[in-house]
């Protein structure tokens, strides 16, 4: 049995987002979810795809000119991408108005949801055993 640490970390993401309150919080840990599914079908591959924000859009954009590792189609690196935005929004972005704000980041959540739900489809496709961390 072998356990595939970025699926298990994508899953505690995902399921830590049912607990939280703050929608920024939400949109972010949608994202590292996302990350971490990226990461768990790299894994999967034995393929390294980096540690850094920037590493990683190198090698799974199929666009990128510096040769990815692992190219996604590119519908799914638009959701990906949405997400990275989202999340940097959420976690660098000031507060000036905190009404709307919070009705900002619950729209950026919705969407984050959808682009989500279009990636673990994608990465299904794939062969990444979403419901089961254990191979």
């Amino acid at each position: 049995m072998n356990t595939n640490p970025h699926l298990v970390k994508a899953l505690i993401n995902e399921h830590a987002i049912v607990t939280e309150t703050y929608f920024d919080w939400k949109i972010t840990k949608i994202f590292y979810a996302a990350l971490h599914y990226t990461k768990a079908l790299a894994y999967q591959r034995g393929i390294i795809i980096g540690e850094t924000h920037d590493e990683i859009a190198k090698n799974i954009n199929p666009n990128s000119r510096y040769q990815p590792n692992m190219p996604i189609k590119e519908h799914v690196w638009k959701d990906y991408y949405m997400l990275l935005k989202y999340s940097k929004i959420a976690r660098y972005d000031g507060i000036e108005n905190e009404q709307i704000y919070n009705i900002e980041q619950q729209t950026n959540y919705t969407e984050a949801v959808k682009h989500l739900e279009n990636l673990k489809k994608y990465l299904l496709s794939q062969g990444l055993p979403l419901n089961n961390p254990i191979q």
